[in-house]
């Protein structure tokens, strides 16, 4: 082998023992998982729903209605609800605990659920809950703003009254199994009103019993027998008086 060739060979030994070391080293940073950063989206949310329920609790109703939209179709009429709950209620609220978080673009929601302790101030009655409120965000001029606040078992409710199969129902409560409570309960004979006005008779029905298990799973004895009673009326309208009679006796 001549001389050339042989340095050739050593030459090329030599640079890929160079080589090898550096892509080893590389792929092993590939490997190592970067280190869990929060992203400043969820930060921000989680800041200014914190001092939502800050705020609230101050019952300071111009720094509350600062974080909302004026543009979201709530603004004005959350602001007077407030306006009745501040005037009737003193409120001490814990630190919220904020979950199901979700960023779009520029569009975010998550549920915050906080203690509530509620003071009558007519009659210095206490009243005490956990609530859990369902949050759609907006972000206007780079800052996140409050588009819609409502009760998440009203929205469970009411996508409860929309699905048409056990099976979705059952699935959509096993995935909230922390809102199956009086509150679902009550929510969805609302949903069964507004179905039985609309002359939706079969999906009232299917309503009202599911309002009606959700209070037997609870042990709450006035819920079932709203249950029959709100079944009841199904029957009554659909003119089967003997079955209505039968619920309203149960009731």
């Amino acid at each position: 082998m001549s001389f050339a060739l042989r340095l050739s060979f050593c030459l090329m030994a030599l640079s890929i023992s160079l080589i090898c070391p550096v892509f080893s080293l590389a792929q092993a940073s590939s490997s190592t998982p970067p280190n869990v950063v929060r992203a400043p989206s969820e930060s921000d949310l989680r800041a200014l729903v914190e001092k939502y329920f800050a705020l609230y609790d101050r019952k300071d109703l111009d720094g509350l209605m600062g974080l909302w939209s004026q543009k979201s179709p709530d603004y004005a009429s959350f602001k007077q609800n407030l306006q009745g709950q501040f005037a009737n209620e003193n409120y001490s609220l814990g630190l919220p605990a904020i979950s199901r978080i979700k960023v779009e673009g520029e569009r975010a929601r998550l549920r915050a659920t906080v203690n509530l302790t509620a003071i009558n101030l007519k009659n210095n009655q206490n009243r005490e809950q956990r609530i859990a409120r369902n949050f759609s965000l907006v972000r206007e001029d780079g800052k996140w703003k409050v588009w819609r606040s409502a009760a998440a078992e009203t929205d469970l409710a009411e996508a409860l009254a929309q699905v048409k199969t056990e099976a979705e129902r059952d699935a959509l409560l096993a995935d909230e199994k922390e809102l199956v409570t009086s509150d679902l309960a009550q929510a969805l004979v609302g949903q069964g009103d507004r179905l039985r006005n609309q002359g939706d008779y079969p999906q009232a029905l299917t309503t009202y019993r599911l309002a009606q298990r959700v209070s037997e799973q609870i042990g709450d004895q006035s819920g079932i027998a709203t249950g029959w009673y709100t079944i009841g009326l199904v029957h009554s309208s659909q003119g089967a008086y003997a079955q209505a009679l039968e619920c309203l006796m149960n009731s």
